[in-house]
């Protein structure tokens, strides 16, 4: 009797069985713990998605009220347009929103040499290293293959192997100075800031530049070519037109353009953060146009600058 056990539990094809029912198992298992993760997955996903549209959706009503409240008549305050935050109250959450004057930035198309120079230095390089690079910048914005003393055109992006040519025309957006020859990452996360191709003006208004664009241009002197306006709207017309980051209210905003940023935050926890450039027509058939909208729109840590109440901005 025991030898006939011992030969039903031992057989090789029971203990074969043995063997294939646990495979059989362990591999359901794993196709059961496979879907989990992939449900996760496309919870969250589908969770992502919705937080994604619900936030677009409040910053798109950011920006309405912040243009809204650039035009006002001057029934009430217009808001800073120097990069001061503020708070907008809208299907109840609090939206940090900051309106930055892209006049008060470093205009990539616009400025002259001069400009250009002082703004690399300000940034790092020695003098014959921003000298070359604005050379560079300039090359690469003009609209011919003639390359200046320190500069580079056609024929050296191609003898270094670039991809990306010299456009020849005006830069599109900022972030094309990547692709200018001695441009690296790092020198170009301290230049995007302070750069624009928005404004269209050689000056910068300091009377709306940020603290990081008026510590770069500090001791340039404000008689020469590379002048400084304080003050003055795009023409020039009014030294007065902008008080403690605030345009006047009788000051047309025809030819001005700025930034909106916005920060939003989610019942989720979440919390996204882009901008979009308004710009502004002075024609009362279409007053305004969004020339760049929701650049680097992502989730995002929360602005580190004070606010203030959006009752008040």
């Amino acid at each position: 009797m025991m030898r006939r056990l011992n030969t039903i539990f031992h057989s090789p094809r029971r203990g074969f069985a043995l063997v294939a029912v646990l495979w059989g198992v362990a591999l359901l298992s794993l196709l059961a713990a496979s879907v989990a993760t992939v449900t996760r997955t496309l919870r969250t996903s589908a969770s992502f998605a919705i937080d994604h549209l619900e936030a677009r959706a409040l910053a798109d009503a950011a920006v309405s009220d912040a243009i809204v409240r650039l035009l006002d008549d001057g029934k009430q305050r217009r808001p800073h347009v120097d990069g001061v935050p503020y708070v907008f109250q809208f299907g109840g959450r609090a939206i940090t929103v900051a309106i930055q004057d892209e006049s008060g930035k470093v205009d990539l198309n616009a400025s002259d040499l001069n400009m250009l120079t002082h703004i690399l230095v300000a940034q790092g390089l020695d003098l014959t290293e921003a000298q070359t690079l604005a050379d560079r910048v300039s090359d690469w914005r003009d609209n011919d293959n003639d390359r200046r003393p320190n500069g580079a055109e056609v024929d050296d992006y191609r003898a270094a192997g670039r991809k990306f040519l010299p456009r020849n025309a005006p830069f599109q957006r900022v972030d094309e100075l990547r692709l200018v020859m001695g441009v690296n990452g790092e020198l170009y996360r301290k230049l995007a800031p302070v750069l624009t191709v928005y404004s269209h003006r050689p000056y910068v208004n300091m009377a709306t530049a940020p603290k990081d664009v008026q510590a770069a241009l500090q001791g340039m002197d404000a008689g020469s070519s590379m002048v400084v306006n304080t003050g003055a709207d795009p023409t020039g017309a009014s030294s007065a037109a902008i008080v403690d980051g605030v345009i006047g209210p009788s000051i047309s905003l025809a030819g001005w353009s700025f930034t909106v940023r916005a920060e939003v935050p989610l019942a989720s926890g979440a919390k996204f953060v882009g901008e979009t450039v308004v710009g502004f027509t002075g024609d009362p058939k279409q007053q305004y146009w969004i020339e760049n909208e929701w650049e680097g729109w992502k989730p995002s840590a929360a602005m580190q600058s004070a606010t203030s109440d959006s009752s008040n901005p």
